[in-house]
């Protein structure tokens, strides 16, 4: 790892946010999806109500309450950001370290829809929202983000190919 208290939940994003970016690469949008690790192992699970609202709730709820007791969790939904005043595709992830102490963090992942002009990219992603963060290296969080993405070793070339720092 790379000595931050939060680097493993980082790579559990990482690794899963990429994972929906291997899905909207191919056109399609991404169930909400909670992946998590504890002593139990890693396990992945998806929210499919009638509704993505509802579905979006379903597994805001899972990742709040951790019926499986887990270390640490992510949530994942795609939807959109306002960045800089402009309304953008977004992955959208909520990760927490139940700890104690317990620590979260938000991280967006703009992108472009392969249907749009200009076809399938994705952005840098933008981390905020933290809390219980105090003391930890952000350039540790961003390695071990990053080492979950390229861990997946199908998606994190996809978001090789398709990266786009214009925003």
């Amino acid at each position: 790892m790379f000595g931050g208290d939060f680097d493993q939940a980082a790579t559990l994003a990482g690794y899963f946010v990429a994972h929906g970016v291997w899905s909207i690469s191919d056109g399609a949008s991404v169930i909400p999806m909670v992946a998590d690790e504890g002593d139990h192992g890693r396990s992945f699970r998806k929210f499919v109500c009638e509704d993505s609202g509802a579905s979006a709730r379903q597994a805001e709820e899972w990742l709040e309450d951790n019926p499986a007791g887990a270390q640490r969790a992510v949530l994942v939904v795609d939807g959109f950001a306002d960045l800089d005043g402009v309304r953008r595709d977004a992955l959208i992830a909520h990760v927490i370290e139940y700890g104690p102490p317990r620590r979260s963090l938000h991280i967006v992942l703009p992108y472009r829809p392969r249907a749009a002009l200009g076809g399938f990219a994705v952005h840098a992603p933008r981390f905020g929202g933290a809390e219980g963060m105090d003391g930890i290296d952000i350039g540790s969080l961003g390695r071990a983000f990053f080492a979950g993405v390229v861990a997946h070793t199908v998606a994190g070339p996809i978001w090789t190919e398709h990266l786009d720092d214009s925003i």
